[in-house]
């Protein structure tokens, strides 16, 4: 019995509430797949908000917060294709 009612198997939140969950739901189902554009992906796993790995963090900035990201990936029915939902801004990745 899954509690957020979806239909994925291996559908997960991090964020633990039914809230968190419904939003996740939501923005998958309102996503459109990178590379076959079928709309309303399938929901698989909700990290939350993540920092960028392998990001430098200089001695200056060690006590400030890092920016996060949301880290949610979908499956695509129509292609099989595994893919996040968020697209960091290349400006954020490559600094």
């Amino acid at each position: 019995d899954m509690s957020c009612g979806c239909k994925a198997t291996s559908c997960q939140s991090s964020k633990g509430s039914s809230e968190a969950q419904e939003v996740f739901h939501r923005r998958c189902k309102a996503a459109t797949c990178r590379i076959c554009d079928h709309h309303g992906l399938e929901p698989v796993l909700d990290l939350g908000l993540m920092p960028l790995t392998a990001a430098f963090v200089p001695a200056e900035k060690l006590n400030q917060e890092e920016e996060r990201f949301p880290l949610e990936v979908a499956f695509c029915p129509a292609c099989s294709l595994v893919q996040v939902l968020e697209t960091v801004p290349r400006e954020k990745v490559f600094h």
